[in-house]
């Protein structure tokens, strides 16, 4: 089973991103919860998941918030470790066009 306790993602976009965390809280409901700040074409940022209200083995998927473009997200889904790695992807394209990429665990 992949953990992982955040994301890493390189933005290769012709856009501005921002990482959202998606998972299901404790009363069943679905969230998307930003985990970073906004970060432009050519950056990396990573986020932890503890700013979250999620517990260890729940699961959790990479979101990708675009502006001005359509939203994305990452597979596969992992089970939320505070110890785990953190697992990194890229986007690139514009912003109506963009692929997000599974590198792997850091």
């Amino acid at each position: 089973m992949a953990t992982a306790r955040g994301f890493e993602l390189i933005n290769n976009g012709a856009f501005v991103v921002s990482i959202h965390a998606i998972y299901t809280d404790s009363a069943g409901d679905q969230q998307n919860t930003p985990i970073s700040g906004n970060f432009p074409l050519g950056t990396t940022e990573t986020a932890t998941l503890e700013k979250c209200a999620i517990t260890p083995n729940d699961w959790v998927q990479l979101g990708i918030w675009v502006q001005a473009g359509d939203d994305r997200t990452g597979s596969p889904n992992f089970r939320y470790d505070p110890n785990g790695p953190i697992q990194a992807y890229s986007i690139s394209g514009t912003t109506l066009d963009s692929t997000v990429t599974y590198i792997g665990s850091r």
